[in-house]
């Protein structure tokens, strides 16, 4: 958002007059998101991902801005636009060992204000998880997907939490589709992010860091476009560190193992071990959560006899993100 004007309009324009034919997609905290920009964005039907933490108070302490001030004030008026959007919102939050316990307040504040999208990513990077931390953590993906499970029985339009749908999906999915799928995100094959300064990498997480010459997702710029000679380093090197990752001693005993290859993040795995193949603990047991609690859902619409209803809905909503 702050090279709008200089660089995101007039590229897009210019893709468009040029008969390019591109999936747009922008990352925001909202802070500088206007009702006009907004307009624009969905002239491009370009979908929005808003990282926002939940309640006033969660969003203030989470999100301060440079000045130590709250940012809640700042995106609030635009809320209800945001929820109204017709080209897809989704509400991300930032869980951290300091607010899980507010995981699903922050869950029911955007569904609350109309979000039919809702996303929770843990802060692998913090040293400050335990084993206590990731019990809240599960203690409140619990209450989320109950209350999704109840929505759905019950004929409501739940909102979509896209790691239960993930996590559903990887159930009824083959580890080998999964373990040869390079169609995703982080290495540049099927998306990529963009700086304000125009430089492309194969993370959009990538856009905002220093020193882009040193950085492996670097692969090239919108003005002389991709450099393959970076981009085929990057995808070497994703592809030889995750040969490794199906052999893994510490691995063997993990339902998810071969699940997980698609739900790592590149860049986290890249950044903390410079290895693709290694994750941290923490995402390990976030995910084996999730696993569980899948598991117990869909035992639960058996018990209940509601299989048909539950598993005509995730069929319809099966995307993968």
């Amino acid at each position: 958002m702050l090279e709008f004007d200089s660089l995101i309009v007039p590229f897009m324009e210019e893709c468009r007059a040029n008969g390019l034919v591109i999936n747009w997609g922008i990352t925001t905290n909202c802070t500088l998101l206007t009702p006009s920009r907004i307009k624009f964005f969905e002239e491009f039907k370009t979908p929005i991902l808003c990282s926002l933490d939940g309640t006033p108070e969660i969003q203030d302490r989470q999100r301060p801005k440079a000045n130590g001030e709250g940012s809640f004030n700042d995106i609030a008026p635009i809320l209800p636009i945001l929820s109204d959007y017709p080209y897809g919102t989704i509400f991300r939050s930032t869980v951290t060992p300091e607010n899980c316990d507010k995981l699903f307040e922050g869950y029911c504040f955007a569904k609350l204000n109309g979000f039919t999208k809702y996303y929770a990513g843990l802060d692998f990077t913090s040293q400050n998880w335990t084993s206590e931390k990731m019990e809240i953590v599960g203690e409140n993906l619990f209450q989320i997907c109950l209350d999704i499970y109840y929505d759905i029985i019950e004929n409501r339009d739940p909102v979509i939490f896209t790691p239960l749908n993930n996590s559903i999906r990887e159930f009824f999915t083959t580890s080998e589709f999964l373990r040869h799928d390079l169609l995703r995100c982080g290495i540049g094959v099927s998306s990529y992010g963009i700086s304000p300064d125009g430089k492309i990498f194969g993370c959009q997480e990538h856009s905002t860091y220093e020193n882009e010459q040193d950085d492996i997702f670097y692969i090239g710029d919108i003005y002389n476009g991709i450099d393959e000679e970076r981009h085929l380093r990057l995808i070497n090197k994703y592809i030889n560190d995750m040969e490794k990752f199906f052999d893994k001693q510490n691995c063997e005993d993990c339902d998810g193992r071969f699940h997980c290859a698609m739900g790592s993040c590149p860049s986290l795995s890249n950044r903390l071990f410079n290895d693709f193949s290694k994750n941290p603990e923490a995402f390990c047991e976030y995910r084996r959560i999730l696993g569980r609690i899948t598991q117990i859902l869909l035992m639960k619409a058996k018990i209940d006899d509601k299989t048909k209803e539950f598993s005509e809905y995730f069929s319809q909503h099966m995307e993968v993100n």
